[in-house]
């Protein structure tokens, strides 16, 4: 049953926002709902974070993903470019998801996150060769195991596994890098787009 709203006389929209917005503000409402930004870094962002994933799958699967017209001549200036962003964007996450972190178990921040970060992007990108063979056997394994599949790129293109076994080797590299919390984030975005729900820790042969 709807709840009945009577107009009040004196209720005045001014006053209605300023007394919930002094509720909202309130220390015991934001203690466990909000995040303060803390040692001058944000929340780690969830549109750059899509953005590396989404330049990574046109990177382990060029043609596939990104520009449809690559070819073997223009694929080096694909890749490059796209790595370039992805490591800027990487190395900023990265950062934000150790202060993160910091904050909130009250750790002392380290004195070189940024350096520190940037390395571990590059680290990262030195990586994507063994992502792209682990995913290689992942794409022959699911065409293999599926008699309606018509090649192997069709489970690339088409099949949720893929999309979130590609999620899930990129989280995982970052997770024996150390990195905070970004490594769950990508694993959940795939759990959010497939259903598939892969702990980033996990070991897939």
């Amino acid at each position: 049953m709807l709840e009945e709203i009577t107009p009040a006389a004196d209720m005045d929209r001014d006053d209605v926002l300023a007394e919930t917005v002094r509720k909202l503000c309130a220390p015991t409402l934001c203690e466990a709902a909000c995040h303060h930004v803390s040692r001058d870094q944000p929340m780690p962002s969830l549109e750059a974070l899509a953005e590396v994933v989404e330049l990574l799958r046109a990177v382990l699967f060029p043609g596939f993903f990104g520009p449809s017209d690559v070819s073997g001549r223009t694929m080096p200036f694909y890749t490059g470019s796209a790595l370039d962003r992805v490591v800027k964007l990487l190395a900023e996450q990265v950062n934000r998801g150790y202060c993160f972190v910091c904050a909130k178990d009250n750790r002392q921040p380290c004195a070189d996150c940024g350096a520190r970060s940037q390395a571990v992007a590059l680290e990262f990108v030195k990586r994507l060769p063994v992502v792209r063979e682990l995913l290689s056997s992942d794409v022959q394994a699911a065409f293999d195991g599926d008699p309606a599949a018509k090649s192997p790129g069709e489970t690339i293109f088409c099949y949720p596994s893929i999309k979130a076994l590609t999620n899930h080797r990129i989280a995982h590299q970052l997770h024996h890098l150390g990195v905070d919390i970004i490594p769950r984030i990508i694993a959940e975005m795939a759990h959010s787009d497939t259903g598939i729900d892969i702990h980033p820790g996990a070991h897939i042969g």
